[in-house]
């Protein structure tokens, strides 16, 4: 008697992975309405953000793919989802809250029609979870009252990642010109 295991695909795993093929399908053409949403009647729109939000996970989990995602990552995906479904509750004459919402979850759409093999290079430019954690450490390695004044600055209208970006150069500042070394307490 034999100890080997079976590892032919079987039907079963023909089928489910034929079903999210068509779904990729559909996920993708549905993504790419949505560049156009302000050119499309708003019930529409809510119907494709709402499908598309859990396809976004549907199709990660399905392929494999959500488990090699970083936490940051698996962040980014669940919060485009909740935006997506925020979206799709808003009333038409409220849609102009909707435009960064649906911009975020069309670079999210994209990002994930890579990763699944329906496109071989991303279509929407993007900010990566890379990208964003370095900022988040970046961010963590300013003092707690630099570290304030940056979200303030943020909250004020001026970009983050540029703020991040200045907060050291002005400690350097302060110690080159004044002597005043704010790294330690």
């Amino acid at each position: 008697m034999s100890d080997s295991i079976d590892t032919a695909p079987t039907e079963q795993d023909a089928t489910a992975s034929s079903d999210l093929d068509a779904e990729l399908v559909e996920f993708v053409r549905m993504s790419e309405l949505l560049r156009s949403w302000e050119a499309r009647p708003w019930q529409e729109v809510q119907q494709m953000v709402r499908a598309v939000g859990p396809q976004l996970l549907a199709q990660l989990a399905g392929r494999g793919h959500w488990e090699k995602l970083s936490t940051a990552e698996q962040a980014q995906i669940h919060w485009v989802m909740a935006e997506a479904h925020s979206v799709g509750c808003l009333r038409e004459r409220d849609s102009y809250f909707a435009s960064p919402r649906i911009a975020s979850l069309c670079v999210a759409a994209d990002s994930v029609a890579v990763w699944c093999g329906a496109y071989t290079y991303p279509h929407v430019s993007k900010v990566s979870s890379t990208t964003a954690q370095e900022f988040l450490t970046r961010f963590d390695a300013l003092p707690e009252g630099w570290r304030a004044e940056v979200i303030r600055r943020a909250m004020a209208g001026r970009p983050v990642d540029t703020v991040i970006a200045e907060a050291p150069l002005g400690m350097n500042l302060l110690q080159s010109a004044y002597g005043i070394n704010v790294r330690t307490p």
